[in-house]
């Protein structure tokens, strides 16, 4: 089998980068400043089911695959030993994909990005033998979608899967 397929499968592979940091900044005597990012990318993937291994495809690629995440957040004790905790966070993720089943036929092409941003906030304080706690998140969601079709020099948009522009916010306490 391996000297007609080779050593390892076709379109398999891909590339993968990131980067990643955190700071930190002493408030007051108690207090903390905290500061994250990450971000990674992946690279020439292919869908190896729709290719060679699957329905034959002359392209199926996802592009690009990309995450960005980051937050900000202050932590401090304050007046009578109630400890508070407040939090700004921004995740966003991108991904596409390409597709098209031979050479002269249409060329699909589509990309998606989700960002939320999120705010939290939390206290608490010991009350005798019990520890109270309340806290509350808000995550605020934007969806920004488009698709395309392109068949040789003609691009036509057409309808996104997600409709562009979507939005949407959930909240817990």
């Amino acid at each position: 089998v391996q000297d007609i397929l080779g050593t390892r499968m076709v379109d398999t592979d891909y590339g993968s980068a990131g980067v990643t940091g955190k700071a930190s900044y002493r408030v007051r005597e108690t207090g903390t400043v905290t500061a994250f990012y990450l971000r990674n990318q992946q690279f020439d993937i292919r869908r190896y089911d729709r290719l060679l291994g699957g329905d034959g495809r002359n392209v199926a690629a996802f592009k690009p695959q990309i995450l960005d995440f980051g937050y900000a957040r202050y932590q401090d004790v304050i007046r009578d030993g109630i400890f508070v905790e407040a939090t700004f966070s921004v995740n966003r993720q991108t991904d596409g994909r390409e597709d098209q089943r031979f050479r002269d036929s249409t060329l699909r092409i589509e990309e998606n990005s989700v960002t939320a941003f999120g705010y939290e906030f939390m206290a608490s304080s010991n009350a005798g033998e019990h520890l109270l706690s309340m806290g509350a998140e808000v995550y605020d969601e934007y969806i920004n979608a488009f698709r395309h079709e392109a068949s040789g020099r003609e691009v036509t948009p057409v309808r996104p899967r997600v409709p562009n522009g979507s939005r949407y916010t959930s909240f817990g306490a």
